[in-house]
């Protein structure tokens, strides 16, 4: 379900709400509907930097360990239980590399293609 943003014009309150597409549930303030705001809706990833941080599970340490990450990465912040945040997705591979990890490359889908029978050869017999 997507996530919209509508804001008050009167009192300036902004309000994400989860709802489907469908079905849209405007939130009311100040006696009136609220307003969609759609600039707050945009997801920008130029070059790959995205607004919201990434906090890894799968490279989550022992917290014991956090005191040494810290000093190893200074500019990499680790939450309390231990999961790595990153800024954006250039910080996170530069992190691979310094730590010695590497990416398991995704297994790719097949692509459906489609065979018209006999039209195999394009060429037409004279």
């Amino acid at each position: 379900m997507p996530i919209y943003t509508y804001g008050c014009s009167s009192c300036g309150k902004q309000e994400e709400v989860f709802h489907p597409m469908n079905k849209p549930k405007i939130p009311v303030c100040c006696g009136q509907e609220m307003g969609r705001n759609y600039r707050a809706d945009l997801f920008i990833a130029a070059g790959r930097d995205y607004h919201r941080p990434i906090i890894s599970d799968s490279l989550a340490i022992s917290p014991e360990q956090i005191s040494e990450h810290k000093r190893l990465f200074p500019d990499i912040q680790v939450t309390s239980e231990g999961q790595p945040i990153f800024e954006n997705y250039k910080q996170h591979d530069n992190y691979l590399k310094a730590t010695g990890f590497r990416k398991k490359p995704q297994r790719q889908r097949r692509r459906f293609t489609s065979v018209i029978r006999g039209k195999k050869n394009s060429k037409a017999k004279a």
